[in-house]
């Protein structure tokens, strides 16, 4: 475990050797046969098994029969199987990942300050770097994409926060050092998201100086989780009504909804509707289980991906996939009203607040960078202290 602790955040930096993310499926295999037949935790399944585990068991299976609909896009499928994978990690390890901490934030220095330096390498001392949106949508640092440079300061600066122990450079790193990073970066999704984590993060001090505390009652979550259903009902229904395809290339004028301008969502508007368009069209039983999990590129006037977690999911997984994962959430953040943990809840909340937003304009459950480290934070919450020997001592969970 310690291993994969250390090695996750520097592997994703380099993207661009994919053998590596199989060396780490691998790893991942390895670790959890290994931690389940050490605990023995067959012999006590039935016990050991929670509801978010046959939620996760019913997307496995979604997600392979929309894979069996189209095996050519089994990169994909490797994908989103592997981030449940991490989450059965997670519940077999538990607590214990927390002793390895200093691991963390370790390979978080030098996530942040290998791109810090390599910055500079590339483009001199200049404050910001300009030029066409075209020459710059790959300025990722040694990442492969500027949202994969974003995602990983925005990991790193979690880890450095919760396990850093030298306190003037984790202020330091994490303030001015992986504030102008993300900035710099230009994906303006990860600075939406760099600011809710630094939301978090003030919210976190408020709390450790007891000025502070972060609750709310389980039937709120309810109430959220049944409104949001309601929602995307609602949504559906009016899809079956309104061509969006007509009107999504007006969306881009500047007399149009500005947040949807051409210069801002690069298409991104234009390929979810036709997408949509395409999915409310097929026949209900279509609909229910979905398409599958590769072909949505040929259905829109782009010809891409559908650039969208929620997107994708709609149309890969259908209704069931979707009502499935919204009931997975809503379990864990049950479990997060719960946790008396304050660190423990926090890392899961930044994590998760990263792979949901980030989901808006990226499929982000399809990115090992963006699923992996929120499903293990999952995994690890739903374990809890009743499963996991390390968490009897109240030190090894922060």
């Amino acid at each position: 475990m310690p291993i994969f602790i250390f090695l996750k955040q520097l592997v994703d930096m380099c993207y661009q050797f994919k053998i590596l993310d199989y060396g780490m499926v691998i790893l991942c295999l390895f670790l959890l046969c290994r931690k389940i037949g050490k605990d023995k935790i067959y012999k006590n399944l039935k016990e050991f098994l929670c509801p978010a585990d046959y939620l996760i068991i019913a997307l496995v299976l979604i997600y392979a029969v929309s894979f069996l609909r189209y095996p050519s896009a089994y990169g994909n499928f490797f994908k989103i199987e592997s981030c449940f994978l991490l989450y059965f990690l997670g519940r077999a390890y538990g607590c214990d990942i927390l002793q390895y901490g200093k691991l963390l934030a370790g390979a978080g220095y030098i996530v942040v300050y290998s791109n810090f330096f390599y910055r500079f390498y590339q483009f001199g001392f200049k404050f910001i770097v300009t030029g066409p949106e075209e020459t710059l949508l790959n300025v990722g640092g040694l990442y492969y994409y500027k949202t994969d440079l974003a995602i990983g300061i925005i990991i790193a600066v979690l880890f450095i926060y919760m396990f850093s122990e030298v306190k003037w450079l984790k202020w330091i790193t994490i303030l001015p050092v992986c504030g102008y990073m993300v900035f710099y970066s230009g994906a303006r999704t990860g600075q939406l998201i760099m600011a809710v984590e630094y939301l978090l993060i003030f919210l976190h001090e408020l709390e450790l100086r007891e000025r502070f505390a972060l609750k709310l009652k389980e039937k709120y979550v309810f109430w959220i989780g049944g409104v949001l259903s309601f929602l995307v009902l609602v949504f559906f229904i009016v899809l079956q009504f309104i061509p969006f395809t007509e009107i999504a290339p007006g969306m881009g004028d500047e007399a149009g909804a500005g947040a949807f301008l051409e210069k801002l969502m690069h298409s991104r508007h234009i390929v979810w509707w036709d997408i949509l368009d395409f999915f409310s069209n097929q026949s209900f039983l279509t609909r229910i289980f979905g398409i599958d999990l590769g072909t949505e590129y040929l259905h829109n006037s782009k010809g891409i991906a559908a650039h969208s977690m929620y997107v994708k999911q709609i149309y890969a997984a259908g209704y069931l996939g979707c009502f499935v994962f919204l009931a997975f959430l809503i379990s864990i953040f049950r479990k997060l009203l719960q946790e008396d943990d304050r660190k423990q809840k926090y890392i899961v909340l930044i994590l998760w607040s990263m792979l949901l937003i980030a989901g808006l304009t990226v499929e982000s459950l399809e990115s090992t960078q963006m699923s992996w480290f929120p499903m293990l934070s999952a995994g690890m919450l739903l374990t809890g202290k009743r499963q996991s020997a390390a968490c009897m001592n109240e030190d090894s969970c922060g």
